[in-house]
């Protein structure tokens, strides 16, 4: 049903013909995005796409050479962060924004404080936090230190601090890149419940998988330029990848014989205390070699 509300609704969000050019770099070229309320909609492209310029040109950090933006229809000129968040726009990106040391209630309203003649309302504060994270559907005390949560709950801080500005707009970059498939889950059906609140929610990733599991649309950039926005219900993964890429699916992992060189480097029984026991390993010109294991099994350290 939600779906069907954001095909229907008017556009929360309109980018127009943004063009960004950085010194040697054509990093956009004439893009255009349209985020509907109640929407998810997955931005996807290799790297160098231009994805992150163009989340960071919504979100105020670059000023676009050409295009505009428009909320609700009219246009906004979004000059700094700090405009774009008063806009009611948010981006969460893979590198949290959260001072490790400070409370989880003091990093959501941080620069923000309720004060009362000069004192900050901490009870006020913990209060509203609270029916932050009720409203998430998941429980996190607020005189938590930010150091001392997962990286899935520094994530849900982080989420809290958009909604507690009220932001229509979120912007996740790589979300689920450090989550167990149990916390991506529980991701998911936070922003499931966000889209059932009208907010129109930008979805980053590399994972394929993920957009045809959260995604009502999904928008390709391929060497700066926009070369298509699809249902996701119309879409195949081969179709994806191939839009990402610019050549057909077989072309994907093209067959090919390796010309192995000469030995570069030879490791005999490797000791490192009892994290390394005699591992021993070499590597050709030409070649590479993966180490695999559970975390904890010793890889980083035989590096």
């Amino acid at each position: 049903m939600n779906e069907h509300r954001a095909s229907e609704s008017s556009p929360l969000l309109e980018m127009r013909g943004i063009d960004k050019t950085f010194p040697g770099v054509h990093a956009l070229r004439d893009v255009s995005l349209h985020l509907r309320k109640g929407e998810a909609l997955a931005l996807m492209g290799e790297n160098g796409a231009g994805k992150s310029t163009l989340i960071k040109t919504l979100g105020g950090a670059y000023h676009p050479d050409a295009g505009e933006i428009l909320l609700d229809g009219q246009p906004r000129h979004i000059t700094s962060p700090v405009v774009a968040q008063a806009a009611g726009i948010s981006i969460i990106y893979q590198e949290f924004n959260l001072i490790p040391d400070l409370t989880v209630r003091e990093n959501i309203f941080l620069g923000r404080e309720r004060t009362r003649h000069g004192f900050i309302r901490a009870a006020d504060e913990h209060r509203d936090a609270l029916r932050l994270f009720e409203k998430i559907g998941i429980a996190i005390d607020p005189n938590a230190r930010c150091r001392d949560l997962t990286v899935a709950q520094q994530q849900t801080v982080e989420i809290a601090k958009a909604l507690s500005i009220n932001a229509r707009i979120i912007v996740m970059d790589e979300p689920t890149a450090a989550l167990t498939s149990q916390e991506v889950e529980r991701l998911f059906a936070i922003i499931r419940d966000l889209k059932a609140h009208d907010i129109g929610v930008i979805y980053i990733s590399h994972r394929i998988e993920e957009v045809f599991d959260v995604a009502d649309r999904v928008m390709v950039l391929r060497d700066g330029a926009h070369v298509g926005t699809h249902d996701v219900a119309s879409m195949t993964r081969d179709r994806l990848i191939e839009l990402m890429v610019g050549r057909p699916l077989e072309a994907e992992f093209p067959p090919r014989t390796p010309q192995l060189g000469p030995e570069r480097l030879r490791v005999e029984g490797l000791c490192r205390g009892n994290t390394v026991r005699d591992v021993s390993f070499s590597v050709r010109a030409g070649e590479i070699l993966g180490f695999a294991g559970l975390v904890g099994a010793g890889r980083t350290a035989s590096r």
